[in-house]
């Protein structure tokens, strides 16, 4: 849709969901292009936000801060304006954490309802080292009510933050207790049962974001890459090929598969491969578990000097990716 866009003669709202669409595909450079016309004419704080998060995304901070600090003139009301602005302001070297907070609050104080400016004001002092005012703000919130989950969540992340990692785990316990689908507290579950070296919780924690968000590949990965001994590796392949069989053979077989095949284990490997190749034929990481299986039994192949077995099984994964 965005290649065929010519900005010399298109509507503004036309252009102005090109650009949207082409920095979700991150292609900000795309962005300026369509929008610079824009940038000192039109009125549209929406259109000065996309642009100014792409001259952000390029590292072109006066563009971006020029951008930005038209939208909030046009209307203080956009939450989106003041953290891009306070974003421009943490890139800079050495990071300006005190005026992106004086921004981010700026921004709360106009517009209290949206909850991403009372959450950037909240992070904005663990960064800027005030821990005992980002303390106080989180527990205003929590007594306000609003957001509930989401201001448990961000207890969570302070204590976190503090290495305090009971008051964060209760945060996101109760947090998930009101929200059982909040997933990144979940993650966040699995991140304290590592610090705290507790496998059995940290898989714990991991099984529940899997199944709260089975697109996500990262639960699965991380029960394998956590696991240090041999009961601890077969213990999360339970729970894989379990969460496998009912919820995302995507996830579960490509990543037992990859596992085993940079593990050595290619028997193991093409085992679960095969099981990819019965629930999931079509699966986007089709590819990625054939070539981790080819690399490596090419790699086996050499050591043993079979040189034309290693060849064949180089040349099928340069076949995949040419």
């Amino acid at each position: 849709f965005n290649q065929h866009i010519d900005a010399e003669i298109s509507h503004p709202a036309v252009t102005k969901l090109a650009a949207m669409a082409s920095l979700r595909n991150q292609q900000p450079e795309r962005v300026l292009a369509m929008l610079g016309q824009y940038r000192h004419s039109h009125d549209d704080p929406q259109i000065l936000i996309l642009y100014g998060q792409a001259a952000l995304a390029l590292k072109q901070t006066a563009k971006a801060e020029s951008a930005l600090k038209r939208a909030i003139s046009l209307d203080p009301s956009i939450a989106e304006s003041y953290l891009a602005l306070a974003d421009v302001y943490n890139s800079e070297s050495p990071p300006n954490n005190q005026q992106a907070l004086a921004l981010l609050q700026e921004g709360y104080n106009k517009n209290r309802e949206d909850f991403r400016l009372a959450a950037g004001v909240a992070r904005q002092l663990f960064f800027s080292q005030k821990g005992n005012e980002a303390k106080v703000f989180i527990n205003q919130l929590l007594d306000a009510g609003n957001n509930k989950a989401a201001t448990l969540q961000l207890a969570g992340d302070f204590f976190y933050s503090q290495r305090q990692w009971q008051q964060a785990s209760d945060y996101y316990h109760q947090a998930l207790a009101i929200d059982p689908r909040d997933y990144d507290s979940a993650m966040k579950l699995a991140l304290i049962a590592r610090d705290t070296r507790s496998y059995t919780e940290q898989l714990d924690a991991l099984k529940t974001a899997a199944l709260i968000n089975s697109e996500r590949i990262q639960p699965i990965e991380y029960m394998l890459a956590s696991a240090k001994t041999a009961t601890e590796v077969e213990q999360a392949e339970k729970i894989i090929t379990k969460l496998a069989k009912g919820h995302n053979p995507n996830n579960g077989f490509a990543v037992l598969s990859r596992f085993y095949a940079q593990r050595g284990q290619l028997d193991k490997a093409r085992l679960y491969q095969e099981k990819l190749e019965q629930h999931s034929p079509e699966s986007p990481l089709m590819k990625a578990v054939q070539l981790a299986i080819h690399y490596e039994d090419a790699k086996q192949n050499i050591s043993k000097d079979n040189i034309e077995a290693a060849r064949k099984s180089a040349m099928a994964g340069l076949m995949l990716e040419p």
